[in-house]
């Protein structure tokens, strides 16, 4: 197998674990902490601010429920890495397929 096959399955077994990950965590409209505690903002823990990125795995997570307007007002990037991380996907998929069409 050469590097660049490796590193395409592995972009597509990340991605595919980050999507599972989300769609198997328990979140309900409107739910604005994440159901395990022990995940917290390093930088809002140190200063008791919130960074830029705060809010964007629970966004993450309501946009793979399909709680659209949640994610969007706890963190809009959230909302776009999900859909990124499904057009990652796609891409890798099919390049990986489309070298396997090609070698045969």
């Amino acid at each position: 197998m050469d590097i660049e096959t490796e590193q395409r399955l592995i972009a597509i077994l990340l991605s595919l674990f980050l999507l599972t990950f989300a769609t198997l965590v328990p979140m309900e409209p409107g739910q604005e902490e994440l159901p395990f505690p022990w995940i917290s903002c390093p930088y809002r823990s140190i200063t008791g601010k919130p960074c830029p990125l705060c809010g964007s795995t629970r966004a993450f997570i309501h946009t793979a429920h399909g709680h659209f307007s949640d994610a969007w007002e706890l963190n809009p990037i959230g909302m776009f890495a999900y859909f990124g991380v499904w057009i990652l996907l796609l891409y890798e998929t099919c390049m990986l397929l489309r070298k396997r069409v090609r070698s045969r």
